[in-house]
């Protein structure tokens, strides 16, 4: 027998297609881009001898050999112990310059854990010859010859002395650099250039980033958040895979302003040259020992200097953490365009930051993110009430016509074609719109979207607190019921991870789903009392703080639905098993 799209039916479309766009988020969200077709690869690896890293302008000159990987305290204590490493500490950053190669390669940001639990503060740059090697350099090549060994006036740059100077000298150029840094993550690097010779200089200014770790192109926020490299390129913002540069080879760009660099899910290392330069942007695979590397680097065009000429360059090294509103405060008042996608909104982030600064501006009156998203939800239930008191009009108007549409059905079983005309008929004369009880899920899908993408890239959500046993919003559900919560001292595979909150979701489904007619059809009953365990199990994975929302949206789409039912005169009655139909008892 051929069943009728009624209200039922609508639901079933309405969560399968919410079904779908989860499980394909990733797919469909995630910016796709793809490298330029590459003028030339690198793949030179440790066992043949390659280089640490490849000059900007000429990849087949070697600075250092590789040496193999040293523990990061090895590192640090070795080139403290020769001097050639300068000290440095503001409110936000501590860590060491290498003075030999002018690098950035020693930074902890002092405000951030890397864990809820742990006093470890996260560390952004780590020398080159340890395991997780990532480091900033902005430098010259004078006649095609790299310069090395900086030296330095003062021995700390500190939030009381937010300044150094180091100078380089040989017997054609001296260079004399003074580094700033605001009390955030802003390194600004000013260079005086000078050609002490009787000859003319070629001199190249470079900038690169680079980072060896193994693990970082494994992590699972790649798939939810960009990470990788990042630039603005005239005035496009590209976004680049390690693996595309790994399986495709080097990307080139030529571009004036902008900025490149490597991202991560919180943190960044962006080189931001002076303005109205021009200048040769790549992003290249770079193993170094055996593992595998990946750099961002750019090459400004030479100066030639005469005898007595100089000039001075202006660059930036932005090295931290990807606070919105302090990357919007640069982009601002640094004039650094596009600087505010260094967060990646993705996609749709005209709906994505709307929500957050909905869900910031909340937090800034009542102190806590997952008040304010259960205030957001509650907003958004508001503004979209007309159209969802509609659609559940329509849902109880469609139930009062069950005993009609199941005459209609026991009149027409065996002429599917006229069971049909009649049912539309029915619809037009009592003028139900059949699909209108989709609209309640189509409309929180958007929103479940762009909470979904700001729980996973806003830094100011990460490691925020709700009450109890929820520390931490931007995670999952830390709780287990297959443990008894802890209780037992057993690991469970992560599918069989469900914490109380996704379990209260669940059962909020659930009782939503009873509150509508069983449908007939005992296909569709038995997909639609599944969806219940299955949004269980899939949200059980997902941030807390999207699992209190959409546990949230479920309560008042209840006390809503159970409203209208009242004030339309429907019988409110609980399913609990598929109801045989007229036809099916007689």
């Amino acid at each position: 027998m051929k069943t009728d799209h009624s209200n039922n039916s609508n639901i079933i479309m309405a969560v399968i297609l919410s079904a779908i766009v989860l499980l394909s988020w990733d797919y469909f969200m995630v910016p796709k881009t793809k490298p330029v077709p590459p003028k030339s690869v690198t793949t030179q690896t440790s066992d043949s001898k390659s280089p640490e890293y490849h000059l900007p302008q000429d990849e087949n000159v070697p600075i250092s050999q590789s040496q193999g990987f040293i523990s990061l305290e090895q590192s640090l204590i070795k080139t403290l112990d020769q001097k050639s490493r300068l000290l440095l500490e503001t409110p936000t950053l501590e860590g060491s310059i290498d003075l030999e190669t002018g690098r950035f390669d020693d930074l902890t940001l002092k405000n951030y854990s890397q864990t809820l639990k742990s006093t470890e503060k996260v560390r952004l740059f780590a020398p080159s010859n340890t395991d997780k090697g990532f480091f900033a350099e902005l430098g010259y090549t004078i006649n095609n010859n790299s310069i090395k060994n900086w030296k330095v006036a003062n021995n700390t740059l500190s939030d009381e002395k937010n300044s150094l100077m180091l100078e380089y000298k040989d017997k054609d150029i001296e260079i004399k650099r003074l580094v700033t840094i605001d009390d955030k993550y802003m390194f600004t690097i000013t260079d005086e250039v000078v050609n002490k010779s009787s000859k003319s200089v070629s001199v190249t200014p470079y900038g690169l980033v680079k980072k060896n770790d193994p693990t970082f192109n494994k992590q699972s926020s790649e798939y939810v958040v960009h990470t990788g490299f990042i630039g603005n390129l005239n005035n496009t913002i590209e976004e680049l895979k390690f693996t595309d540069i790994k399986d495709d080879g080097q990307y080139k760009y030529l571009t004036k302003n902008g900025w490149f660099g490597i991202t991560e899910k919180y943190w960044a290392a962006i080189l931001i040259p002076q303005i109205n330069e021009e200048m040769e942007v790549r992003a290249i695979y770079n193993p170094y020992a055996n593992q595998d590397g990946y750099q961002a680097d750019y090459v400004l065009k030479p100066r030639i200097l005469a005898q007595g000429e100089k000039f001075t360059l202006t660059n930036k090294l932005f090295s931290g953490a990807k606070s919105v509103s302090l990357i919007e405060a640069y982009q601002k008042d640094l004039k650094i365009e596009n600087f505010d996608n260094l967060v990646d909104w993705g996609w749709f982030w005209f709906f994505t930051k709307p929500i957050f600064k909905g869900l910031l501006y909340i937090y800034s009156l009542v102190g806590n993110y997952g008040i304010a998203i259960l205030i957001l939800t509650l907003i958004i239930k508001a503004l979209f009430f007309p159209l969802a008191n509609k659609s559940y009009v329509a849902m109880s108007q469609m139930k009062k016509l069950q005993p009609h549409m199941e005459a209609i059905r026991k009149k027409h079983g065996d002429d599917p074609l006229k069971q049909q005309q009649e049912l539309v008929a029915l619809y037009k004369k009592e003028k139900v719109n059949p699909v209108a009880g989709c609209w309640p899920m189509l409309v929180q899908i958007p929103v479940f979207f762009a909470l979904y993408k700001v729980l996973n890239v806003a830094l100011e959500l990460r490691h925020q607190p709700f009450f109890g046993w929820i520390q931490d919003l931007s995670a999952a559900d830390p709780t287990n019921i297959f443990t008894l919560f802890g209780l037992l001292p057993i690991t469970t595979p992560s599918f069989l991870h469900i914490g109380i909150l996704p379990l209260i979701m669940g059962i909020t489904m659930w009782f939503q789903q009873k509150l509508n007619p069983a449908p007939n059809d005992p296909i569709q009953a038995r997909m639609m009392s599944l969806f219940p365990f299955i949004f269980t199990f899939i949200l059980a994975g997902f941030s807390a703080g999207l699992v209190l929302y959409w546990t949230w949206n479920n309560i008042l789409s209840i006390i809503q639905q159970l409203v209208i039912l009242k004030k339309e005169g429907v019988p409110i009655e609980f399913h609990f098993g598929r109801q045989k139909s007229e036809t099916e008892k007689g």
